[in-house]
């Protein structure tokens, strides 16, 4: 505070919350979902994605309207991509390839 730099603090503090839950194993998880979760759902997909990476997973969940259904989960670069809309997509591509 005598060097005028208690702007910073958020940005101290986010850091050292990365780096205890890296030492601790703990890998934050972005949830997109269509709707909102039930606090059971909730707990299903973190299992999920705790037997997937290996890891404890801190989850972060979003709302977005445009996914029509399913989830989407971000972690790290790990992208994987459960919603309607991308399925949907997939299905008009394999259309237009004749499969």
């Amino acid at each position: 505070m005598d060097k005028n730099r208690i702007e910073n603090i958020e940005s101290i503090t986010e850091y050292y919350t990365r780096l205890t839950d890296e030492a601790s194993n703990i890998s934050k998880a972005e949830i997109i979902t269509s709707g909102p979760l039930t606090e059971e759902m909730l707990k299903k997909i973190n299992m999920s994605i705790e037997g997937l990476t290996s890891r404890k997973i801190k989850p972060e969940v979003r709302e977005d309207k445009s996914l029509i259904g399913g989830i989407v989960v971000k972690i790290g670069d790990l992208v994987l991509d459960g919603s309607v809309k991308t399925q949907l997509e997939g299905l008009k591509e394999s259309f237009k390839r004749g499969e």
